[in-house]
């Protein structure tokens, strides 16, 4: 399924604070470059759309990134987490990865998600099962019902 391209902005003019996060400025940082601009080392033709954000929690102290998008409908909506790596490779990678202008199905993406969970969720339980008739067919076995 090809999704129509929306129009594109050469430029977007983000607010210096969205939803708590203070806004990265490209030319400040390599990352916030790479993701507006582009990346054509990976195949990323950069989106002015998306910002770079940093968010600091004021309990724990604990900081990481998060890319933010402005949408058709003018919303910012959350794409990306980003902790630990902050590689602009690895990360217009993952963009190019996901974009679904290029058959990402997000669906399927979230249903493979959800069966992993799910197994992993059973697994114990499936092991209790299996030991136990395991158990049961040992006995009957020895009772000579099999």
């Amino acid at each position: 399924m090809n999704l129509p391209r929306e129009e594109t902005w050469a430029r977007v003019d983000h607010p210096d604070f969205l939803f708590g996060r203070s806004i990265v400025r490209p030319n400040l940082h390599e990352l916030a470059d790479r993701i507006q601009k582009g990346d054509p080392a990976v195949g990323w033709e950069g989106d002015p759309r998306i910002c770079l954000a940093r968010y600091r929690d004021p309990d724990t102290r604990e900081e990481w990134y998060e890319l933010w998008r402005l949408e058709h409908d003018g919303e910012y909506r959350k794409i990306a987490r980003l902790r630990g790596d902050l590689d602009p490779s690895n990360v217009t990678r993952r963009l190019v990865e996901h974009d679904t202008r290029r058959g990402f199905d997000v669906k399927e993406a979230v249903d493979r998600h959800n069966a992993k969970v799910e197994a992993a969720r059973l697994a114990p339980s499936q092991e209790k099962l299996s030991a136990a008739a395991d158990k049961l067919v040992w006995a009957l076995k020895k009772d000579g019902a099999f």
